[in-house]
């Protein structure tokens, strides 16, 4: 029986009578009411059946960004064993989130509801509100009130995330409650301590700040054995004694800035071909004449063009698995390997001496290659003007060249060479101690350890692969 939910929609109806224009919107009279609202029809009752509904909501983002947040969702499904729990997430991102063993239903949101307020209302009318959540927590630590504004309509007894974006944290200019919405809207609003810096680190505090317990920070990715399949079927034969890399021209984002140029690929991957590599390109159409440049340049036994001929992310993800090596742009296709734990050697258009005020915005230090190998190629100073916007504008890259590749066009072929000589050394060495292994780097790079050690990276003919292994090998044996 489809529950009356018209006293919610009549409050909502007559506040968005009052004023079209949000600026104008009167949203803590329009909060009062609607807890009035909630309150009358159940909604901030305790479950009295025993099992808990618990809402998980990522509104925006791209592949990467939720792929940093799966630890997080394995955490809250461990500290809540018994609950039903729903993940909401936008399209783009639905292929990722469908195979998660952690959650009972997915979602699919769009984005663009922005704060429409009727949009959203009709969206929670219809998948959320029958079933009386007792948590939404918001996964996206760049998160504004219209993120808070959906777990505040979703009904939600609870409401957890951080009250603030990153940058008011790190450039002091953190709003006070009276004049911050999300205050209203969140029942357990989180401050960012400045020391958690990256990505994963900072979607985990939130459930410690809750008090939840957090027992495994790796992240993770779920596909299944049918895009295993197409995946093996798509390599069949393909350089079985070279050193296979993914290969990734693009940008998730579609930041040009944050592109390599494709003329220095060719320069190098020529190189590594030689070094006995082969290449497997991975992307979008927008990626497509890209890659049959590369494709025509290259020895074609060494150079696999799967642009257009996968079935989507999960199967794109599948060949990944199977990679020995990624090289290409610091985007979210790092993090997809970074969680295979697959040696990365990252392009990154963030200069090294960008000012220190900015590292905890920074996308260097946020997003780092989390639980493996990498080596991350950095110009040594941006370009131009670049410096100047990024202290004026508190903008997280020190690059702003939004049309065209800049600052990062100072790395020069010769140093991706040099940074996969170094990796395939690496992957020899620890070949030697029982095989290639499949974890790489067991202890995940954490935000003490960025703080402490990334700006002078440790080479890799410094580790003890003896050691090294050791600790794997116990890792999987689940200790």
């Amino acid at each position: 029986m489809e529950e009356d939910f018209s006293l919610l929609e009549n409050i909502v109806q007559k506040n968005i009578a009052e004023t079209s224009d949000p600026a104008k919107f009167n949203w803590t009279k329009f909060i009062a009411e609607m807890e009035v609202g909630f309150t009358e029809l159940g909604f901030r009752e305790s479950s009295t059946g025993g099992v808990d509904n618990i809402l998980i909501a990522r509104i925006g983002g791209g592949v990467g960004d939720f792929v940093l947040m799966t630890a997080a969702i394995r955490e809250i499904r461990r500290n809540f064993p018994r609950s039903k729990i729903t993940l909401c997430v936008t399209k783009r991102l639905y292929l990722l989130a469908e195979k998660s063993p952690y959650v009972n239903n997915v979602l699919v949101l769009d984005e663009h509801y922005g704060n429409d307020l009727k949009k959203i209302m009709d969206f929670c009318k219809i998948y959320l509100w029958n079933h009386r959540y007792s948590h939404c927590f918001i996964l996206k630590s760049t998160t504004e009130w219209l993120q808070h504004l959906f777990a505040y309509m979703s009904g939600a007894r609870e409401r957890i995330n951080y009250v603030h974006v990153a940058n008011r944290i790190y450039t002091n200019r953190i709003r006070p409650k009276d004049k911050n919405l999300s205050y209203y809207m969140l029942t357990s609003p989180v401050l960012y301590p400045k020391n958690i810096i990256h990505e994963v680190d900072r979607h985990l505090y939130i459930l410690k700040a809750y008090g939840l317990n957090v027992q495994n920070i790796n992240a993770e990715l779920w596909y299944d054995c049918s895009d295993l399949f197409i995946a093996r079927n798509l390599l069949e034969n393909f350089a079985k004694n070279k050193v296979r890399i993914a290969l990734n021209i693009g940008t998730s984002s579609g930041q040009a800035e944050r592109r390599y140029p494709i003329e220095q690929y060719l320069s190098a991957l020529k190189s590594i071909v030689k070094m006995d590599g082969a290449v497997i390109i991975l992307g979008g159409p927008k990626e497509a004449e890209d890659a049959k440049f590369l494709q025509d340049n290259l020895p074609t036994e060494s150079v696999l063009n799967l642009i257009g001929k996968t079935s989507g992310w999960r199967v794109d993800i599948a060949v990944m698995s199977q990679m020995d090596m990624y090289i290409g742009n610091f985007t979210g296709m790092c993090d997809i390997t970074a969680a295979l734990h697959i040696p990365s050697i990252a392009i990154s258009r963030e200069a090294k001496d960008r000012p220190a005020e900015f590292n905890g915005i920074s996308q260097f230090y946020r997003f780092y290659p989390w639980q493996t190998n990498a080596i991350v190629l950095q110009p040594q100073h941006p370009m131009d003007s670049c410096v100047e916007w990024s202290l004026q504008f508190y903008h997280a890259s020190s690059c702003n060249h939004n049309k065209q590749p800049h600052c990062i066009t100072q790395i020069v072929p010769e140093e991706i060479v040099e940074a996969y000589a170094e990796m395939v050394n690496f992957i020899k060495n620890a070949k030697k101690f029982g095989g290639f292994p499949s974890l790489r780097n067991i202890k995940p790079i954490t935000s003490a350890d960025t703080l402490a050690n990334f700006k002078r990276q440790k080479s890799f003919s410094e580790i003890d692969y003896k050691a090294a292994f050791a600790v794997q090998f116990n890792f999987v044996k689940g200790a």
